[in-house]
This record gives C-alpha cells, sequence and structure tokens, in this order.
C-alpha cells in the first residue's frame, strides 16, 4: 500500500493544479471585462467629445452665416433706402 503521504501529496498537486486553473481563468474574465470596460468609457468619451466638437462648429458656424445674412440684408435695406431717398428728391 501506498503511505498516507502519497495520497495527500495527489491531493495537494490535485488541489494546486485546481487552483492555479481557477486563478488563469480568473485572470482571463478579468481582462476580458476590464477590455470591455474600457472599450465602453472610450467609446462613450468619444462620442461624447464627438458630440460637443459638432455642436460647436455647427453653433460656430450658424453663427457666421446669420451675421453674413444680416450683414448682406442690411446693406441691401441701407442701399436701396439711400436709392429711394435720393430718387425722391
Amino acid at each position: 500500500m501506498w503511505p498516507p503521504e502519497c495520497g495527500l501529496q495527489s491531493v495537494n498537486k490535485v488541489n494546486i493544479d485546481h487552483a492555479r486553473q481557477t486563478t488563469h481563468d480568473l485572470q482571463e474574465a478579468i481582462t476580458r471585462q476590464t477590455a470591455h470596460d474600457l472599450q465602453e468609457a472610450i467609446t462613450r468619451q468619444t462620442t461624447h467629445d464627438l458630440q460637443e466638437a459638432i455642436t460647436r462648429q455647427t453653433t460656430h458656424d450658424l453663427q457666421e452665416a446669420i451675421t453674413r445674412q444680416t450683414t448682406h440684408d442690411l446693406q441691401e435695406g441701407i442701399t436701396k433706402a439711400h436709392h429711394e431717398h435720393v430718387v425722391l428728391r
């Protein structure tokens, strides 16, 4: 028969192998979850940053277009009023 220590060594080896596999599996799961969480966070932040940049640029472009159109309309109105005033004299 085997000495009792041999049985314990086998059990210990199985326990150690199981612990190693469990540790490996946990590390893989944590790595996958962390990578997933980081990708989600980066996507959210990037989307937010892009939305802010687009909003700023659109607002800027609209302000410029409104200013140009208003200036143009005012200049036309002034020119027309001046022309009508001169013609009426």
